[in-house]
């Protein structure tokens, strides 16, 4: 391939970009995005604040931060590049003095400066090719809130234990081993200690793993029974695992409803 014609391929694929428009979304309250249904995300493993807590259905709110990668503002714009102007310029002169060759009778002046005008395009073709290119996109963070329902047998956890008591009602320096032991409970595999949806307040920040419901089993004689009436109100995506990795601020404890009290993390 010629430098002329890679250099004027260079010029239009810098002016010749198109932007790609977005589908227009409903905001929700305060313009934020609208909640949407953990069964419809890809990710498996969700990590955010609480904006709401389990109700009857076993259901919360989960506020996550997502971020992605967006064209910066003034990314579609032709860019002001000298480098570009001199190879379209170029390719002018070049196209005119291939006319002018093929109507010389005398044609070495042209053949010379057809040569001339190549070199110009090669250097310049080096220069842009060189020359760093700005980066186009920008990584924006937006918050999207999640509803996440929990499975019926969850396994609730928490990194974050109030402060230890002895026997006298005084603050100790640490638990024991045989205590953390105690709080470990039966499922000593999970990280952290045992805790409960109840345990569960506004503001914490949670680390949610996300899989299929499980399959209910039939019963083996009884088709009225093969039907649980509450099955249609599962989501077909739970949370099996919910691990508390801090607490509340105060402020947040308090709009919550709950009181605040301390708390240490281990």
């Amino acid at each position: 391939m010629s430098y002329h014609s890679l250099g004027a391929g260079l010029l239009l694929a810098s002016l010749l970009v198109l932007p790609v428009s977005a589908a227009p979304r409903k905001p929700g309250k305060n313009n934020s995005p609208p909640s949407v249904d953990a069964e419809k995300l890809t990710a498996r493993k969700l990590t955010g604040k609480l904006v709401s807590t389990p109700g009857t259905d076993r259901s919360f709110t989960l506020q996550i931060q997502l971020q992605q990668l967006k064209l910066k503002p003034d990314a579609l714009r032709p860019r002001d590049d000298p480098e570009l102007r001199n190879l379209a310029r170029s390719q002018r002169r070049l196209l005119q003095l291939q006319d002018r060759l093929a109507r010389s009778r005398n044609p070495a002046r042209e053949l010379r400066q057809i040569q001339e005008v190549q070199q110009q395009m090669q250097a310049d073709l080096l220069r842009a090719q060189l020359r760093p290119q700005p980066n186009p996109y920008q990584v924006v963070t937006t918050t999207q809130d999640v509803t996440v329902q929990a499975a019926p047998d969850a396994d609730v956890r928490t990194l974050v234990l109030p402060e230890p008591f002895d026997e006298k009602g005084n603050i100790k320096t640490r638990y024991t081993r045989e205590e953390l032991k105690k709080l470990k409970g039966k499922k000593a595999h999970l990280p952290g200690y045992e805790s409960s949806l109840e345990d569960l307040k506004v503001g914490q920040v949670v680390e949610v793993t996300l899989a299929p419901r499980k399959a209910r089993k039939p019963a083996p004689n009884n088709k009225d029974l093969d039907k649980d009436p509450g099955e249609d109100a599962e989501k077909k995506v739970q949370a099996r695992l919910i691990v508390i990795t801090s607490e509340a601020s105060a402020g947040e404890e308090r709009a919550g409803g709950k009181k605040p009290a301390g708390r240490k993390k281990l």
